[in-house]
Order: structure tokens, then C-alpha cells, then sequence
């Protein structure tokens, strides 16, 4: 965050609706809020959940969290409160920031380390803080206090717990990440294999409790480019977005996300000269139709997980079409992938089987429970593909079980 402030200040680097920030003032509005958090008591290591909808807040938040060495926790909208009931303890939230519309609904003694819990927007919950009560509280801590923290923080820390979307597990499954696993997954994303420079402007609409998200986002700060998000994904807002905010770049992930923004009336009348490359996954036929409207547009696969640090994995921009779509690429330099079969020996390039994963990506572990790795440190991911003779990805749906006799 500061290096960007510090290389590109003025620039626009944040857009989410009306709400713009320059990489200033976005470092700034996080050190704010780095302070309110010390107000509070928190401490390096503490874990600060951030349940808000996309948007400036909420990244202010994970980031502000951040600053502290604070271990940041963004929760999905989607949790019921009966979800966040399990979640929050397990994630052994001191602090929790969240809409009123799961403030409200809270008593604070529902998680044992919970001490506070912060409300943005109007609510009635007599047990939290006001957003704005909060940033009232760090103008009386001394900036000085958030730097020296920063000094002290391990570039090897926890930084993120990432955890599984509602409704995937049915216990709470948290992704530990360091500081410098993040930094260096930004750095190869965005100056190496989704190559961003400080003019481009970047349409991302998914979720910033997720990687999807967040791993853009961090690119953007590392080579200064303005990341373009959605509040709320709307396909006619979204083509508009686009259109409007002169996107050089988009990354909705999904096939059938993207289909429906260029499956607007509007489409034929927009102009999206501007836009050049698109990290789309998915099925192959539907992503060939893609392709066909977006001549212009060098379309890339991508695969990752938030087990895996994010994205590991991009198709190569001077491949063929056909090969972009097919494969996912090589994994990012210092990466390995391998192909199991059912009992763990490794299968023969162009032969399906269980992706596993080593190298410096990869998660400290799930949070609470045992590390999941094989005694050559590899990570079985539970996907199924396999790799060519090239050592490209290649998504593949897993053999039938035969039936018994």
C-alpha cells in the first residue's frame, strides 16, 4: 500500500460506484483506520473479521487490519447468522466489522475472544460501535504508533485466514496466508502472467472475501494499475462499467458471469475498445462463443485456490485460442504441479488424476486442524486434470466409479 502511494499518490486506484480513492488516499483512509483498531486494543496476530458488501469500506478494513499485523478475516455476505455462529469462534474473532443487517442480530458472547463489534450503516444494537464512533477513536492515537507496529511486522506472518464460501463445507474451513505469499502472488500475477501496467484499469465483480477478488486487487498495488469493482453484479451495469470507466482488463473468472454481460441488447452499441485481455474458466464450447464476440480480447484461462495462495496457473497470452481455452498454462515459476491417481503415484503427462500442488504459494494450513500435506510437501487439491508433455494444466472431470459387482 505505501509503495503504490509512494510511486503513483495521485493516480485512481480504487472505483467501486461512487466511491474513488487514489492510491493516497486509500493508503491513508487504511492507516486511519489502523488507528481506530489500536484504539480498540487490538494486537498483532489478533483476528479481525470484515462481513461488509464489496466495496471501499470493506477493503479499508481487511487492509487497515493488515497495517497491525492483525490477522484479517473477510467473511462472505452470504453467511446466515447461524453460519457466522460457527465461523466467528472458530476464527477466534477480537474484533468483528459488519453491516447492521448482522449487527443487529448479534450478541457479542457468542464467540469466546470476541471483545467488539463494529456496525457500518444505522442499526438498533445497543452492544456495538458506529463505523463513525470508531474512526472518532483513532484521532487520539499518535500516528506514530501504527508505523512501529509496521516495523516490527514478519513479512512471513499470518495475514489472511480465507475461508470457504457458505454452504461448500460443513464445517468452518479457514486458509492461513503470510504477508509475502500475497505480495508475491500479486507480483507474478500482474507483472508477469496478467500483465498490468499503471495505465490500465482492471473490472473485477467478485467477491473481496475471496482471492478472486483480492488477488487482482493486490496486483493492482503492485504495478499501480486502478481496480474497477461492483458493489452489487448487475450484466447491464456491468457492460456499462466497462464502457464508462474505459476497462483495459477484466477478470470475471466465471463463464456464464461473463456470457451474461455480453449477452446484453446494449452490447452491439458499446464500446469496449479499450478492453484487451480477460481471465474467463469454464466450459469450452461456451467460452469459443465468448471469444467470437471479443475478437479484440485475448482471453486466458486461469486455476487456483485459496489453498494454493490464489491463482497459480494462467494460459499463456501467445498461445493459440484453442490452447487458452483448454489449459490453465504452466503454474507460476517455483511452482509444481503433479498428476495422483487414487492411491498417490504419479500418472504419465495426458493422463487424468488428482492435482497436487508444491511450492512457495501455498497455505500455512487450515486453521485449527492439521496441514494437509504429503511427506514431499505436496497438497492433493481434490481437482482433477492433467498435464502435457509441456507441463500445461488441463481441467478434466474425474473417471466414474465403476459400480460394485
Amino acid at each position: 500500500m505505501d509503495r503504490a502511494a509512494a510511486l503513483w499518490g495521485n493516480r485512481e486506484g480504487l472505483v467501486y460506484g461512487p466511491d474513488r480513492l487514489t492510491f493516497d488516499g486509500f493508503a491513508d483512509a487504511t492507516f486511519e483506520f489502523a488507528r481506530s483498531l489500536l484504539a480498540l486494543g487490538v494486537e498483532p496476530g489478533d483476528s479481525i473479521g470484515v462481513l461488509l458488501p464489496n466495496g471501499v469500506d470493506a477493503l479499508i478494513a481487511i487492509y487497515g487490519a493488515l497495517r497491525l499485523g492483525a490477522v484479517a478475516v473477510p467473511l462472505d455476505v452470504g453467511l446466515s447468522l447461524d453460519e457466522l455462529h460457527r465461523v466467528a469462534p472458530h476464527a477466534d474473532l477480537r474484533v468483528l466489522v459488519a453491516g447492521a443487517e448482522h449487527a443487529d442480530g448479534l450478541e457479542i458472547s457468542f464467540a469466546p475472544e470476541l471483545r467488539h463489534v463494529v456496525r457500518h450503516g444505522p442499526g438498533e444494537n445497543p452492544q456495538c460501535i458506529a463505523w463513525e464512533e470508531l474512526v472518532a477513536l483513532g484521532r487520539d492515537v499518535p500516528g506514530a504508533e501504527v508505523r512501529q507496529v509496521q516495523r516490527r511486522m514478519a513479512a512471513s506472518s499470518t495475514a489472511m485466514v480465507i475461508y470457504a464460501p457458505p454452504g461448500t463445507t460443513d464445517r468452518p474451513r479457514g486458509c492461513r496466508l503470510t504477508h509475502e505469499g500475497l505480495v508475491r502472488s500479486a507480483r507474478v500475477f500482474a507483472e508477469q502472467r496478467f500483465p498490468l501496467g499503471h495505465e490500465d484499469r482492471l473490472w473485477n465483480p467478485l467477491p473481496v472475501a475471496g482471492l478472486g477478488a483480492l488477488q487482482p486487487f493486490n496486483g493492482c498495488l503492485a504495478v499501480g494499475a486502478a481496480f474497477v469493482g461492483m458493489e452489487r453484479f448487475d450484466a447491464q451495469d456491468a457492460l456499462a462499467l466497462l464502457m464508462d470507466e474505459r476497462c483495459t482488463a477484466a477478470f470475471p473468472a466465471v463463464d456464464r458471469l461473463w456470457a451474461s454481460v455480453l449477452d446484453q441488447p446494449e452490447f452491439e452499441e458499446v464500446d469496449l475498445s479499450a478492453l484487451w485481455l480477460a481471465a474467463v474458466d469454464g466450459d469450452p464450447e461456451l467460452l469459443t462463443a465468448i471469444a467470437e464476440v471479443t475478437p479484440d480480447v485475448t482471453q486466458v484461462a486461469v486455476y487456483g485456490s485459496a489453498e494454493a495462495g490464489g491463482l497459480i496457473a494462467l494460459s499463456h497470452l501467445d498461445d493459440p485460442l484453442e490452447l487458452r481455452i483448454e489449459s490453465a498454462g504452466r503454474p507460476f515459476g517455483g511452482i509444481e504441479l503433479k498428476i495422483l491417481d487414487e492411491d498417490g503415484e504419479e500418472l504419465p503427462a495426458g493422463e487424468t488424476g488428482e492435482i497436487a500442488i508444491r511450492g512457495w504459494s501455498l497455505f500455512e494450513g487450515y486453521h485449527k486442524d492439521p496441514t494437509p500435506l504429503d511427506p514431499d510437501g505436496f497438497f492433493r487439491t481434490g481437482d482433477y486434470g492433467s498435464l502435457d508433455e509441456g507441463g500445461r494444466l488441463f481441467m478434466r472431470a474425474p473417471a466414474p466409479v465403476a459400480p460394485d459387482d
